[in-house]
């Protein structure tokens, strides 16, 4: 059996309305319903939203918000202006600490240097006593000199007063040996006087 095709023409929408009035008749009303029911609970919300918004509590609420705002502001700044304090704290203690490094340097070589001035003095001070030792030796060595040469001088004066007065001495004794061979008429006499005038001829 061949199949059958059915072909409707389209019906305009007047039409339609036309021929169904009953049913946008109850279309209408329920949307102007639907619409005016948001409208009235769009209504009491921002009511309720706007009672509340001004009711006390809210009012404390936003007084507290403005103020932990403006706290949190400063308290921001003055962790700003901490945080500026502890760069250049941390600036100088880097400048405290390269300072005290060079000092600790500069204080390390003065210890080195007088560690060796002290080692110089000790070997100044051995030197120093070695060299009064022989000092005093030289002392010694020179007074004893001295003495040696002052006895020495004694027994040089000595031996001159002792030759100086056997020839005192001598001289009154031939002097009157003589005169008494002269005075006695010694043929030796004029030998003695001879002799006694430092000759030999006798």
């Amino acid at each position: 059996m061949a199949p059958t095709f059915y072909h409707y023409l389209p019906v305009p929408m007047d039409l339609k309305v036309q021929q169904d009035p009953e049913r946008c008749r109850w279309w209408l009303p329920a949307l102007v319903l639907a619409l005016l029911a948001a409208v009235v609970a769009l209504s009491a919300a921002l009511g309720i939203f706007v009672h509340k918004a001004h009711s006390p509590a809210c009012l404390e609420g936003l007084r507290a918000e403005q103020e932990c705002h403006s706290a949190t502001s400063v308290l921001q700044r003055q962790l700003s202006r901490a945080q500026e304090g502890m760069r250049q704290t941390e600036t100088q203690a880097a400048r405290c600490n390269h300072t005290v490094a060079n000092l600790t340097a500069l204080l390390e070589a003065a210890k080195a240097k007088d560690l060796q001035k002290q080692v110089e003095v000790k070997e100044l001070q051995g030197e120093i006593l070695q060299l009064n030792v022989k000092l005093q030796d030289s002392w010694a060595q020179v007074e004893r000199l001295r003495k040696e040469n002052s006895a020495l001088r004694d027994q040089h004066s000595g031996a001159q007063a002792g030759a100086a007065s056997s020839r005192g001495a001598a001289a009154p004794l031939l002097l009157g040996l003589g005169l008494a061979a002269a005075l006695l008429g010694a043929p030796g006499g004029s030998c003695w006087q001879v002799h006694l005038a430092g000759t030999s001829g006798c």
